[in-house]
C-alpha cells in the first residue's frame, strides 16, 4: 500500500498490507490507517474528502499486515491491533492519543523456528463476558532456510512458490481479561485450524445468540468454529463451509457475512485463488450450507480472477446487497508465464438483482493489484463508499455518487466494556420487507470496516422500525426512524 511496488520477488511480497478505518478523534468522521512495510500511517478524515496524515506514535520498523479495531479496554475509543511479519502491535487509543502496550498486554509474536506471520484479525467478545477477545490468523513458515522461489510451467522461468510448499502457521485465540491484558486461550478453546489463515469472520448465523467464526484458509479446507459449551467444535465439513462445490480446498482469501438472498440468515463469501469459483455460501439453516455462486452469476466473470478483500454493501440502497470484491495476481511475471494472464486485474462491484448478481461496469474500473478492501461513509452521506488496497502502487478511494433509494443509519454505542456492541443484531421492518444486519468490524481481507449500518429503503417514504439484539442478548425496538440520516442507538442500563 504505502511505498508499495510492483516487483514482488517472495511469498512475502504477495500478501499485501492492510486499511482499517475508524473514528479514533470522536469528531463523527471516519479516519483512515494505511500499513506497508516499515509504515503505519493515520490520516484525519478533515472533511470534504480531504485526509491528512496524523503523527500517532506508532512504531514503524516491521512488515506491517493486517488491522483490526474494537475498544479493547471499555472506555469508550477504539483502539487499534496491527499484525504483520515477524510484528504485530496493539495501541490504546486514549482520547484521541494512542499508547503502544503490545507487551504488557501479553501480544508479543508467539517464538517459533520461523517468523510469525500474522495476517487477518478481528475482535469479537466469544466467551460472552463483555471484553472483546481477539483472533490472529497466522499464515505459514517463511524464512531465509525456506525456499524463495519455485519453478513454473514456463521453462527457465520462475517465481513465487505456492502456499503448500510451505508448513502453514496456525491461528491464535487470545482471551481479553478484564481490560487488562490478553491471554493465549487457543488450545483451551479449541480454535485450532487447518492454518495458513488469510481471512476471519465472525456472525451468529444459527440465531442462538452466540457468535461463530469462521476462518478462510489458503488451499486447506475452511474452518467454522460453533460454540459447545466452554469449548468450541470445528464443523467446517459437517456444514459445507470447508470446500467448494465440487468438493476441493481452494485458496481461501478474504471472507464477509451478509444476509444475500433477503431471507433473515446470513451467507458467506470466501474469495479465492485463479481456476477456482468465487464461493457464496447460502445459508440453508440448521447449520447447512450449500455453495450457490454460480447460480447467483458470480462464476463466470469471476473465475480467471484472484480475489482477496470481499465486502457486502448496499451501494445503491435499494435493500439488496450487492457484492465489491479486490483482485489481483500473485506473480509479478504472470505474463510470462501464462501469455492470458496479467499481474493488474479489475475490481469488480455487482449489483444484487432478483434473480442474483449482476456487474456493474464490466471493465469499467481501473486495474489494479488488489488486496485489502474497506467499506465506510468517509462523507456521512448515507452512501458506502469503499477503499482498495494496492500492491502495484496507491490505495484507490472510491466514493459512492449512485443514485439511490432512501436509507436509515445506525450507529449504535454499547455499555461498557463492549463499546462498540460489537455482535449485536439490527432488523430493520419496513414497507420493502425485513433487512438483518450485524455490528462487526472483523471480515474482508486484512481490513478493519465501518461498523455503523446502512439500510437501503429504495423508492418507499415510510419511516421503518428497528429491533436491536444487544450482545447481552437484551432487545429494543425503535420507531419512526428519521428517512435520509444517522441515528444514534444507546444500549439502556441494566
Amino acid at each position: 500500500m504505502i511505498g508499495a511496488r510492483g516487483d514482488a520477488t517472495t511469498i512475502r511480497d504477495t500478501i499485501g498490507h492492510g486499511a482499517g478505518t475508524l473514528d479514533f478523534d470522536s469528531d463523527g468522521r471516519l479516519d483512515l490507517v494505511l500499513t506497508a512495510p516499515d509504515r503505519v500511517q493515520l490520516f484525519r478524515n478533515l472533511g470534504n474528502w480531504t485526509f491528512a496524515p496524523v503523527d500517532a506514535g506508532f512504531r514503524q520498523a516491521g512488515w506491517w499486515g493486517g488491522i483490526a479495531v474494537a475498544d479493547v479496554d471499555g472506555n469508550g475509543d477504539p483502539d487499534l491491533f496491527l499484525t504483520g511479519y515477524g510484528c504485530q502491535a496493539l495501541y490504546l487509543n486514549e482520547a484521541g492519543r494512542f499508547r503502544e502496550v503490545t507487551d504488557p498486554w501479553g501480544l508479543q509474536p508467539p517464538p517459533g523456528a520461523h517468523p510469525s506471520w500474522g495476517s487477518s484479525a478481528g475482535f469479537q467478545d466469544l466467551d460472552g463476558d463483555g471484553w472483546v477477545d481477539l483472533v490472529i490468523c497466522r499464515y505459514i513458515d517463511f524464512g531465509a532456510g525456506t525456499p524463495q522461489r519455485c519453478a513454473t510451467i514456463r521453462e527457465g522461468v520462475t517465481s513465487v512458490c505456492a502456499p503448500k510448499v510451505y508448513e502453514p502457521q496456525r491461528p491464535r485465540v487470545m482471551r481479553n481479561v478484564g481490560g487488562k491484558r490478553f491471554g493465549d486461550v487457543t488450545d483451551r478453546w479449541g480454535i485450532r485450524g487447518h492454518g495458513a489463515a488469510l481471512g476471519v469472520a465472525f456472525q451468529d448465523a444459527d440465531n442462538d445468540g452466540r457468535p461463530e467464526v469462521v476462518i478462510a484458509n489458503d488451499e486447506r479446507p475452511g474452518d467454522y468454529f460453533v460454540k459447545r459449551g466452554s469449548r468450541w467444535v470445528e464443523r467446517g465439513a459437517d456444514s459445507g463451509l470447508a470446500y467448494d462445490r465440487e468438493g476441493r480446498v481452494h485458496g481461501g482469501m478474504g471472507v464477509d457475512w451478509g444476509d444475500a438472498d433477503g431471507d433473515g440468515l446470513p451467507d458467506l463469501s470466501v474469495m479465492t485463488f485463479t481456476g477456482e469459483d468465487k464461493s457464496l455460501y447460502r445459508n440453508l439453516g440448521g447449520g447447512l450450507f450449500e455453495d450457490q455462486a454460480w447460480r447467483w452469476g458470480l462464476t463466470r466473470p469471476t473465475r480467471m480472477d484472484i480475489a482477496f478483500g470481499v465486502r457486502f454493501l448496499d451501494f445503491d440502497r435499494d435493500g439488496r446487497l450487492d457484492l465489491a470484491i479486490a483482485n489481483g495476481h500473485i506473480q509479478e511475471n504472470a505474463t510470462a508465464i501464462r501469455e492470458e494472464a496479467g499481474y493488474e486485474q479489475p475490481f469488480r462491484l455487482f449489483r444484487g438483482v432478483a434473480c442474483g448478481f449482476e456487474e456493474v461496469a464490466p471493465g469499467g474500473w481501473p486495474q489494479l493489484v488488489g488486496r485489502a478492501l474497506v467499506m465506510g461513509d468517509w462523507d456521512n452521506d448515507g452512501a458506502q463508499d469503499l477503499l482498495v488496497g494496492n500492491v502495484s502502487g496507491p490505495p484507490l478511494l472510491y466514493r459512492n455518487r449512485a443514485k439511490g433509494g432512501h436509507w436509515v443509519g445506525v450507529s449504535l454505542r454499547g455499555r461498557a466494556p463492549n463499546t462498540m456492541a460489537l455482535g449485536a443484531r439490527v432488523t430493520l421492518l419496513g414497507a420493502s420487507g425485513r433487512q438483518v444486519r450485524e455490528v462487526q468490524t472483523a471480515g474482508s481481507y486484512l481490513s478493519s470496516g465501518d461498523p455503523r449500518l446502512v439500510f437501503g429503503l429504495g423508492a418507499s417514504t415510510a419511516e421503518p422500525r428497528i429491533e436491536v439484539r444487544w450482545p447481552g442478548g437484551r432487545v429494543t425496538r425503535h420507531d419512526s426512524l428519521k428517512l435520509d440520516a444517522w441515528r444514534t442507538l444507546h444500549e439502556p442500563p441494566n
